[in-house]
């Protein structure tokens, strides 16, 4: 007589979910990098390019105060170190 075989795929399910929930936050603190400043510099390299190629763009129909950048994005960029030329609004 055979006995039946026992069905573990609850407990695999249950020990990945546990690993995962454990790994995923250890490796977030064990890795230097932030995912938001990445975002924030990424961003703000974006408004440096942007700052550049609108240097002279003053004034159109489409843009009638030309090419600016917020106090925020400003501070934000300048706490990373991110100089960005464009006045501020």
């Amino acid at each position: 007589m055979r006995m039946p075989k026992k069905d573990y795929s609850d407990e695999v399910i249950i020990i990945s979910m546990f690993l995962l929930a454990i790994g995923i936050p250890v490796g977030l603190f064990l890795t230097d990098t932030d995912p938001f400043e990445e975002f924030d510099k990424v961003e703000c390299y974006k408004l440096q390019k942007q700052a550049e190629d609108y240097k002279n763009f003053l004034y159109s129909h489409n843009n009638p105060g030309g090419f600016y950048v917020t106090t925020q994005d400003k501070q934000m960029c300048n706490d990373l170190g991110i100089e960005i030329n464009a006045p501020i609004k």
